[in-house]
């Protein structure tokens, strides 16, 4: 289960970090990494990538427009990064220039997979939901689906 809140400092060469705690649930040294909705990344660990991108393709039609550029937009740019002996993967410029990250990085891990954000635009983002009211409207949601 990939749960936690790191910051990082990427290095010079575009690497990260994974977090020790969240290297030991992946089988392996590789992950899938793919662009994010909110300007952000998603890694996948190979097995959690398989079961997602199968899902996304079985549920869309090429025949669609929205779904050809829902797969256009997470399918396709995904590349498979391998984490160095270090514990690190080197983020494609491709990537890296979607979720613009720069030195401070925040790894958020969300059980099936782990998003990547810029530091300084994961604050902004918070601060944002949260002045609409998106917190307290899932805080509700919560309730009700799960607490009755």
């Amino acid at each position: 289960m990939l749960t936690g809140e790191f910051g990082i400092t990427m290095d010079d060469k575009g690497r990260l970090l994974i977090p020790a705690k969240m290297r030991s649930q992946i089988a392996g040294n590789i992950v899938w990494a793919t662009k994010g909705p909110d300007e952000n990344l998603w890694l996948y660990t190979p097995e959690e990538w398989e079961i997602f991108s199968s899902k996304v393709m079985s549920n869309m039609s090429p025949f669609s427009e929205e779904d050809r550029e829902t797969y256009r937009s997470i399918i396709a740019p995904s590349q498979e990064l391998e984490i160095d002996r270090v514990g690190r993967v080197l983020i494609p410029p491709s990537l890296k220039a979607h979720a613009d990250l720069r030195k401070e990085v925040l790894i958020l891990g969300v059980i099936k997979f782990i998003e990547v954000w810029d530091a300084e635009k994961y604050a902004l983002h918070s601060r944002e939901t949260k002045e609409r009211g998106v917190y307290k409207d899932n805080q509700k949601k919560l309730r009700e689906r799960i607490f009755f």
